[in-house]
């Protein structure tokens, strides 16, 4: 496991002194009236905010991610098999273990009763995960688990996925769901927390000027 320690607190010094030197050409253009400089350091500033909060929320999500035990990543990883790509799935894995299912809404009710043998409670969850019906809405395809509590399952394929994924993250499981089918093509839908912050960071680049893209580009390491 890589020590990202050193890293983080190399950028973040270079961030730190950034922004020191912000400040002094504000103050600077301050004392001059020049409010043309002003405006552009300002808003360099107020970039500069950004993209050092998104580079400390990366790493905050990658030292998560590097703390997770063990026991709730390789050896239970979650498969879910599909004919097809497109096609109702066939079967649901998990680890070594396979269930067979016939639906996507099945998926759920496989990972809450699996969680439940693995001697955990279920978060109670409003309009999702209940120990009556009277936490659901009218309208809720409610489904009975092994604990006598009730799941509501009645979404599309891509949100049930979301939902297990959620489930997974209340109840301290990695949250990786891969879609696997029987050519063998495989898709992830791995929690995108972390690349939720890797995305914010790129997007701040590709709309800043070559000016704070050279700045940017030196802060990480990249030049």
């Amino acid at each position: 496991m890589i020590n990202i320690t050193p890293l983080k607190e190399k950028i973040l010094n270079c961030m730190t002194q950034w922004e020191e030197e912000l400040w002094r050409l504000s103050e600077q253009a301050n004392q001059n009236r020049n409010l043309s400089q002003m405006d552009k350091t300002n808003s360099i500033m107020r970039e500069q905010k950004k993209i050092s909060d998104a580079i400390k929320d990366l790493f905050d999500e990658i030292g998560k991610v590097q703390k997770e035990p063990e026991t709730n990543s390789a050896d239970r990883t979650i498969k879910i098999i599909c004919p097809r790509e497109g096609e109702k799935p066939t079967a649901i894995r998990i680890g070594e273990e396979e269930i067979r299912i016939d639906s996507w809404n099945q998926i759920l009710i496989v990972i809450a009763n699996w969680i439940l043998e693995d001697k955990k409670n279920l978060p109670e969850i409003k309009n999702f995960i209940s120990p009556n019906k009277e936490g659901f809405a009218k309208s809720a395809q409610c489904k009975p688990l092994k604990n006598g509590w009730f799941i509501e399952v009645g979404d599309s394929a891509k949100t049930l996925i979301n939902k297990a994924k959620k489930l997974l993250r209340k109840t301290g499981y990695t949250e990786e769901i891969l879609v696997e089918t029987k050519d063998e093509t495989i898709t992830s839908a791995v929690s995108d927390r972390v690349f939720d912050n890797r995305t914010k960071v790129i997007k701040l680049y590709r709309n800043a000027s070559p000016e704070k893209r050279n700045k940017i580009k030196e802060l990480l390491g990249l030049n």
